[in-house]
C-alpha cells in the first residue's frame, strides 16, 4: 500500500508542476498580448490626436484666411464711400452750396 500512495504522491506532484508551466506560460502568453494590445490603442490614440490637431490648424489657417479677406472687403468698401463722401462735399463746397453728407 505504501508504494501505491508513493506513484499517487509522485503524480500528483508531477501534474500540479505541469499545471504550474502550463498556466504560467499562458499568463506570460496573455500578458504579451494585452501588452500588443495597448500599444496598439495607444498608437491609434496618438494617430487621432495628431489628425485632430492638424484638421484644427487647417481649420484655424481657413478661418484666418477668411477673416482677412472679410476686412479686405470692407476696408474698400469703406474708401470708395470715403471717396465719393470727399468728391461730392468738394464738389459741392466749389459751386458754393451747404454740403450734406450722405
Amino acid at each position: 500500500m505504501s508504494q501505491t500512495r508513493y506513484r499517487g504522491y509522485v503524480a500528483r506532484r508531477d501534474y500540479q508542476h505541469a499545471r504550474y508551466c502550463i498556466e504560467r506560460v499562458q499568463a506570460i502568453w496573455r500578458g504579451k498580448k494585452a501588452r500588443g494590445n495597448l500599444d496598439r490603442l495607444l498608437q491609434q490614440r496618438a494617430a487621432i490626436d495628431i489628425q485632430a490637431y492638424w484638421r484644427g490648424h487647417l481649420a484655424r489657417k481657413a478661418f484666418i484666411e477668411q477673416q482677412e479677406a472679410a476686412i479686405a472687403i470692407q476696408t474698400a468698401y469703406r474708401v470708395k464711400v470715403c471717396v465719393c463722401v470727399c468728391v461730392c462735399v468738394h464738389t459741392t463746397h466749389a459751386l458754393g452750396a451747404m454740403p450734406h453728407v450722405l
